[in-house]
């Protein structure tokens, strides 16, 4: 086990050969051997890490900070760039297909920056943004914010519909084998929506809330957490 100077809360992220890369609250980036967890490097970020780390076809490692900047460092531990947003970046980002660099920030829009840090789009909603994106196979991106809408929007970033709940949306969305569009709402119900349209393919109500991004097991189960410390599987 390697132990650190402070906590760390983001998940981390697997490189292609194996390596770790998990974000601190002392503001590094650290990079593990996953043999014995040796430091291989460190990168000083400046302030507190909480958004996850996205690996980029090309081992760039994408990730924001709690100064409101997104860093793009490259496989050594090099800083690449990095992208101003005006709050914390707690959303972790995700790459698309074409490099592009999606995730939200507290300042109350989601960004769409290029491989080489230019900023493409953004588009600002009415609450803040802490929940990652889901990017679907045709381009489309979903992401939930504090404002308890539910986006999708084009690769372009026009609106393709909004999905109202009655709470915050902290938890990332997932999407099922059909599209279908999977999260928790602060409203202690787990929803499920049309990808095309948003409507409401089924709610179920919790009893308990949930900040936990589901995962979609092969048969099509959902697993989630909860805050009453059960895990459940729903069907799809």
């Amino acid at each position: 086990s390697t132990v650190r100077p402070d906590g760390i809360s983001a998940s981390p992220a697997v490189g292609a050969d194996g390596t770790v890369y998990a974000g601190c609250y002392d503001g590094k980036l650290y990079a593990l051997s996953p043999v014995n967890g040796s430091v291989r490097w460190e990168y000083d970020a400046g302030s507190f890490i909480v958004s996850s780390p996205a690996v980029g076809a090309d081992g760039t490692l994408y990730f924001g900070t709690g100064d409101g900047r997104l860093h793009a460092v490259d496989a050594r531990g090099a800083r690449r760039w990095t992208f101003q947003t005006g709050d914390w970046v707690e959303s972790s980002p995700a790459v698309g297909a074409d490099g592009t660099v999606y995730f939200g920030s507290r300042d109350k829009s989601f960004y769409a920056v290029a491989s080489d840090g230019r900023e493409k789009w953004r588009f600002t909603v009415s609450g803040r943004l802490t929940s990652s994106p889901a990017l679907a196979s045709d381009g489309t991106i979903y992401f939930g914010g504090a404002d308890q809408r539910l986006y999708a929007l084009h690769p372009d970033g026009r609106k393709r519909w909004d999905h109202f709940t009655n709470g915050e949306i902290q938890a990332s969305p997932v999407l099922g084998a059909d599209g279908a569009v999977y999260f928790a709402a602060l409203d202690a119900s787990f929803y499920a929506l049309e990808p095309e349209t948003g409507d409401l393919r089924w709610r179920v109500p919790l009893g308990t809330n949930s900040v936990s991004s589901a995962a979609v097991r092969a048969d099509g189960a959902i697993i989630l957490g909860a805050d009453d410390g059960f895990i459940r599987a729903l069907n799809p």
